[in-house]
């Protein structure tokens, strides 16, 4: 799906089964074009596994909601041509 949709962003809630997380974020990375992904965490290990499968960001499901605006935004800005 995420293949066929290119979506510039995907965003992963933690409470999916680690094994399937992990995959997909390894698939994610694997593409010619790989969106972003930001998984939402419950654990310190969930996010070292995360970052360490290719997560762009970790956030912690208990971060205001402020905070992932703002990772969306640094995105947004990394993009920008200087």
């Amino acid at each position: 799906m995420v293949r066929d949709l290119a979506p510039d962003l995907v965003v992963i809630d933690a409470n999916l089964p680690e094994p399937e997380v992990l995959t997909l974020l390894e698939k994610l990375n694997n593409g010619s074009s790989s969106p972003r992904a930001v998984i939402f965490i419950n654990t310190a290990s969930q996010k070292r596994r995360a970052v360490a499968a290719g997560a762009d960001a970790a956030l912690w499901r208990s971060d205001p909601s402020q905070l992932l605006v703002d990772t969306l935004f640094q995105f947004q800005a990394k993009r920008q041509p200087t």
